[in-house]
C-alpha cells in the first residue's frame, strides 16, 4: 500500500525518491509522534478539565476551587483559635479554682495546727493535775485527823500524869505530817494580824479587836495546800474594830 501511495505522488508530479525504504520509515515515525502528542494533550485535558466544560467555565472552576480551599483554611484556623482561646479561659477557672480551694486549707491547717497544740498543752496539763491531785480527796478526810490528834496534843502536854498519853500522841502527830508531806500537801501559812485573803481563807466571823478591820483575828483552823492548789481553805474570825 505504501508503495502504491509513492506511485501516485510520482504520478502527480511530486519528486521521485533516491531512498524509497528511508522515506518511509520517516513517514511512519513522523506519524507515530504526532499521534502520541494528540494522545497525551487528550489525557491531560481529560484528567484536569470536567467534561462539557469550556475554557472559561474552567477558569472559573480553578479560582473558585482556589477560593473555597482558602476559606475553608481560614474557617478552620479561626475555629482553631477560638478552641484554644475557650480552653485557655477553662484552665485559667481551673487554676484560680485550685488556688482558693490551696488558700482554704492552708488557712484550716494553720488552725488545726494551733488547735492540736492547745489541745496538747492543755492533755499534758490535766494529765500532771490528775497526777498531783489523784490523792486529793483521801489527804482530804485525813486533815480532820490531824487538826484532832494536834488539838489532843495540845490539852495534855502541860498534864504531867499523861507523859505517857503525850508521847503517843507526838508520835502520831508526827506521823500524820509525814503522811500529808509526801504527797506535797502542807500547812498555808497564816497569823493572827494579816491580812484577810479571799483565795486561801474563809471568814467565819467577826470578832472585836484591837487590830485594824480586815484584819486575821484568829484561826480557828489550818487551811493546805497541795502544792500550789488550795486543798483546804483556813477558817478564821475577822477583826472588827472596837467602838
Amino acid at each position: 500500500m505504501m508503495i502504491w501511495n509513492m506511485e501516485s505522488r510520482k504520478s502527480k508530479g511530486i519528486r521521485q525518491s533516491n531512498n524509497p525504504p528511508k522515506d518511509l520509515s520517516n513517514a511512519y515515525l513522523k506519524n507515530s509522534s504526532e499521534q502520541n502528542s494528540d494522545n497525551n494533550l487528550k489525557s491531560d485535558n481529560s484528567e484536569n478539565i470536567p467534561n462539557n466544560k469550556t475554557e472559561d467555565e474552567m477558569i472559573d472552576f480553578q479560582a473558585e476551587k482556589q477560593n473555597n480551599s482558602k476559606n475553608d483554611g481560614l474557617i478552620e484556623s479561626q475555629v482553631s483559635i477560638d478552641d484554644v482561646i475557650q480552653e485557655n479561659e477553662k484552665l485559667i477557672e481551673e487554676y484560680n479554682k485550685l488556688e482558693k480551694e490551696r488558700d482554704d486549707l492552708k488557712d484550716q491547717l494553720i488552725r488545726k495546727v494551733a488547735e492540736f497544740e492547745n489541745f496538747r498543752k492543755r492533755t499534758l496539763k490535766e494529765k500532771q493535775d490528775l497526777i498531783d491531785f489523784a490523792n486529793a480527796q483521801l489527804l482530804f478526810k485525813l486533815l480532820d485527823l490531824v487538826d484532832n490528834i494536834e488539838k489532843a496534843y495540845n490539852t495534855t502536854k502541860n498534864l504531867q500524869d499523861y507523859n505517857a498519853l503525850l508521847r503517843g500522841l507526838e508520835l502520831i502527830y508526827q506521823q500524820a505530817n509525814k503522811i500529808i508531806q509526801d504527797e506535797n500537801v502542807s500547812p498555808i501559812p497564816i497569823e493572827v494580824g494579816d491580812d484577810f485573803d479571799v483565795e486561801t481563807q474563809d471568814a467565819l466571823m467577826t470578832l472585836d479587836s484591837d487590830l485594824p478591820e480586815g484584819k486575821v483575828a484568829q484561826v480557828l483552823q489550818k487551811g493546805y495546800k497541795i502544792k500550789d492548789k488550795v486543798l483546804r481553805h483556813a477558817k478564821v474570825s475577822v477583826s472588827n474594830p472596837k467602838k
